[in-house]
């Protein structure tokens, strides 16, 4: 769809002050300034508030969270229509999109999250947290250990 047809949704739910070549200035729903300070260009998909420093990189963010539901579905029906096969990601990046390999765990992860550790996990997770990493990042980094239990010393140890 052409930027008329963009600029018409926004225009619904956004007040609208001057277009200019390359962006449009509304508004900013955000912050509610009296002057138009929100800076919108269409062919870059990117917004930004000059006074509240809200942006974003794409302007469905603001029709998701301003736009009533007759302008989502027809934000949506633009954004359908876009499709990057190989060559356009090519032309663009000069390589082709290699398929992502999958990375399998081992049966014997045990994330450090876990309430009941072993001790080598009790130990494991204690060296994090001496190190100055905290459950949060345990938890966002989705650390573990792989524990097996060795027969012949009859305790539980880290594999590498």
């Amino acid at each position: 769809m052409s930027a008329e047809d963009k600029l018409d949704v926004l225009k619904g739910f956004l007040n609208l002050s001057h277009i200019s070549r390359d962006e449009c200035l509304f508004y900013c729903p955000y912050c509610e300034h009296h002057k138009p300070k929100m800076s919108v260009n269409l062919d870059k998909n990117v917004y930004k508030c000059w006074v509240c420093d809200t942006k974003g990189n794409n302007i469905w963010r603001l029709v998701r969270k301003f736009g009533d539901s007759s302008d989502k579905r027809k934000w949506r029906s633009f954004e359908d229509e876009v499709d990057i096969t190989d060559s356009v990601y090519e032309k663009i990046f000069g390589t082709v999109k290699e398929e992502e390999e999958k990375i399998e765990l081992p049966q014997e992860f045990v994330s450090l999250t876990n309430r009941n550790l072993l001790v080598g996990g009790k130990r494991a997770k204690k060296y994090l947290l001496n190190r100055g990493l905290t459950d949060r990042d345990i938890a966002r980094w989705k650390i573990g250990y792989c524990a097996r239990r060795i027969q012949e010393q009859g305790n539980y140890s880290l594999l590498q």
